[in-house]
């Protein structure tokens, strides 16, 4: 699709389907990006609670995550989809099917890109970042606690 329109220097298949071609790819990049938060989560309770990671990210607690996700994903997209904030449509600056943003002029409005990045992106982002320096912290304390009693010494004897 993106070939097509790149080729083309138009959108081919009207209006609706330049909507539809959006709202899936900001969608699954949405819920992409916060699958990496999720993984990062995961990894940081998994790392600290294996008991607690095993149970609330497994099994249908874990299916109720993916679909919360694709959900949180749904409902950044469906705004502009419906025209609540902007709106989804052939962009001719860009060259492509994305955000058109409203048209009343209001320079002084935040257009849909940055009010959808910051939430769709700075939220997962804040995750994964949190989340490795959390698991970063742990284990440098961990490796701390182990050559201070020694510990490391002997693994490494063994390696």
């Amino acid at each position: 699709m993106y070939a097509l329109q790149y080729l083309l220097g138009w959108w081919p298949l009207g209006q609706a389907g330049c909507v539809a071609f959006a709202a899936i790819r900001y969608i699954n990049a949405f819920a992409d990006w916060m699958s990496l938060g999720f993984i990062a989560l995961s990894r940081c309770v998994g790392l600290v609670r294996p008991n607690i990671a095993e149970k609330v990210f497994a099994g249908r607690s874990g299916v109720s995550i993916i679909a919360g996700i694709w959900l949180y994903a749904v409902a950044l997209v469906l705004p502009s989809v419906t025209g609540g904030v902007g709106s989804l449509g052939y962009n001719c600056r860009g060259g492509k099917c994305d955000f058109l943003g409203n048209d009343d002029g209001n320079k002084e409005e935040l257009s849909p890109h940055v009010i959808f990045y910051l939430i769709g992106f700075s939220l997962p982002c804040a995750v994964i970042l949190l989340s490795y320096l959390f698991i970063w912290c742990y284990v440098r304390a961990s490796t701390h606690f182990l050559r201070k009693t020694g510990l490391v010494d002997v693994y490494n004897s063994y390696a």
